[in-house]
C-alpha cells in the first residue's frame, strides 16, 4: 500500500530557523513544535482537587497496588523480568489477562506458554506495560454506573477502537502504533465515573449525542463548559501514566493537536450504536491527511470488529 502524507512540511532555502534541520541538499525543514503539557507543574493535590471540581465529592479512582507498581517497574531502566514478576504474581486478575493475551492469536506461541516468566520475556516491556496498563484502568472504573449506561457495549467499543486505531497506525504512521492502541482504548475511561458522579443530569447529554448524532465533548461543553477528555487526562495525571498517553486522551478530540497520534483522533467518535455508516465518516477523514486505498480502510474497519 502506497500511503501519502499531506500537506508536507514546508521546505526553504531561506535562513534557518532555531531548531530547523538543513538537509544534505541544502533545504530546510522547520522543526516540529515542541509538545506543551498544560498540566507542568501540577501537585496530586491539584489534580484531585479539579477532579472534585468538575465531579463532586467523587472517590477518585485507584489503581490497583500491584498494577501501580508493575507499571513502575516496567519503566525502570535497571528493571529484570524477575522483579516484574515478583510484583505480578500476587493478582491473580492480572496474571489471568497476561497469560490470555500472551496465549492468544497475536502472539501465536508454537507451543502453550504456561509461566508469568516466560510471558513477559516474550511479551516485551513495551507490550507488558501496555496490556497491564489497560487491564489497571479498566478494573479502576466503576463497575456500577447507571441502569441506561450499557457498560459491556462501552468497553467493547473502547476495546474495538484500540484495535482500529493501531491498525491505522500501522498503516500511516508505523512508530505510532503501540501509542494509538492504548490512546484508543483509554480516551473515553473517564465517560464510566462521570456518568456514575452525575447520573441522569448526564445520562441525557450521553444519550443525545448518540440519538441525535452529535459529538459528545461538543454537547459536554455546551452544557457542563468541559468534557470527559479533560477529566481523562485528570485521571492519567493522577495514575501518573506517560505524559504522552496522558496528553492524548486530553486532545483525542481535537482535530488539530499535534499531541497524540492522527490514528487516536480518527476512531474518537467510533460508538457502539455505529454500524457501516460510520465506515464512510471515518475513511472520509483519513483521507483529509493521507492518501490510503479506499480497500484498505474497509478491511482495517472490518477486521477490527
Amino acid at each position: 500500500i502506497q500511503v501519502i502524507e499531506r500537506p508536507r512540511p514546508t521546505l526553504n532555502r531561506g535562513k534557518p530557523v532555531p531548531g530547523s534541520v538543513t538537509t544534505e541538499a541544502g533545504l530546510i525543514v522547520p522543526a516540529a513544535p515542541a509538545l506543551i503539557n498544560p498540566y507542568a507543574g501540577w501537585s496530586q493535590t491539584d489534580v484531585q482537587d479539579r477532579i472534585r471540581q468538575l465531579l463532586g465529592d467523587v472517590e477518585v479512582p485507584r489503581f490497583r497496588k500491584a498494577v501501580f507498581e508493575t507499571l513502575r517497574r516496567l519503566r525502570d531502566p535497571d528493571t529484570t523480568p524477575g522483579k516484574i514478576m515478583e510484583v505480578m504474581s500476587i493478582d491473580a486478575q492480572l496474571v489471568g489477562k497476561v497469560m490470555n493475551t500472551v496465549n492468544s492469536t497475536a502472539y501465536s506461541p508454537k507451543s502453550k506458554v504456561q509461566s508469568l516468566d516466560h510471558a513477559i520475556m516474550l511479551m516485551g516491556n513495551a507490550d507488558l506495560e501496555r496490556i497491564v496498563m489497560i487491564v489497571g484502568s479498566k478494573a479502576a472504573m466503576p463497575s456500577q454506573t447507571h441502569a441506561k449506561f450499557a457498560l459491556g457495549d462501552f468497553w467493547r467499543a473502547s476495546s474495538r477502537r484500540a484495535v482500529l486505531a493501531r491498525e491505522l497506525a500501522d498503516i500511516v504512521q508505523p512508530s505510532k502504533a503501540n501509542l494509538s492502541f492504548t490512546a484508543g482504548f483509554l480516551q473515553d475511561l473517564s465517560v464510566p465515573l462521570i456518568v456514575s458522579s452525575k447520573k441522569d443530569d448526564y445520562m441525557k447529554i450521553f444519550s443525545t449525542a448518540i440519538e441525535e448524532k452529535r459529538d459528545l465533548h461538543t454537547l459536554e461543553h455546551e452544557t457542563m463548559g468541559w468534557d470527559h477528555a479533560e477529566v481523562g487526562a485528570l485521571i492519567a495525571l493522577n495514575w501518573e501514566l506517560p505524559e504522552d498517553v496522558m496528553l492524548c486522551m486530553k486532545d483525542h478530540n481535537d482535530g488539530a493537536a499535534q499531541t497524540r497520534p492522527d490514528a487516536a483522533h480518527y476512531v474518537s467518535t467510533l460508538h457502539a450504536s455505529h454500524g457501516e455508516e460510520w465506515n464512510e465518516i471515518f475513511a472520509n477523514k483519513v483521507g483529509q491527511r493521507y492518501q490510503v486505498p479506499r480497500e484498505a480502510l474497509d478491511d482495517v474497519c472490518n477486521n477490527s470488529i
